[in-house]
């Protein structure tokens, strides 16, 4: 079956094939969780739980895409969008270069599949990699 909690200082997730109806919920309690623990998690915790929620969303079955809308999909990459940005612009400052490398990795899974990511998504996306970059080039 499926499930959503926090283990340790990390939010995670399982879900298995024959729980897809119940995906919408799990993956809303991540967030959930998520937001209820950012305040309390460490910048590279926050990453790898985001890039925990969006390896879900990236290796689901096709079958999911029937129980997931695509604007559900999309709120969920932009809310995983916003805790990087969070992140990265408060809890990890100043960023160290593993941070970067940790948050830019965390973007590129989070965006992985760019059908389901908003435009406003793609843009926000794009000022966190300009972001990232620019803290190792000023260095």
């Amino acid at each position: 079956l499926g499930a959503a909690g926090t283990l340790g200082s990390e939010v995670w997730v399982r879900v298995d094939a024959v729980d897809l109806a119940n995906l919408p919920i799990l993956l809303s309690a991540a967030m959930e969780g998520l937001a209820r623990e950012a305040d309390t998690l460490d910048g590279h915790s926050v990453l790898a739980s985001c890039a925990t929620i969006a390896d879900v969303l990236n290796n689901m079955p096709s079958e999911a895409d029937a129980v997931l809308s695509r604007t559900f999909r999309r709120n969920l990459r932009d809310s995983l969008l916003q805790e990087v940005e969070l992140a990265v612009t408060s809890v990890m400052q100043p960023l160290t270069v593993g941070a970067t490398a940790h948050a830019l990795s965390s973007l590129a899974n989070i965006v992985e599949r760019d059908i389901d990511v908003s435009q406003q998504g793609v843009e926000k996306a794009l000022d966190l990699v300009v972001l990232l970059v620019g803290e190792v080039i000023s260095r």
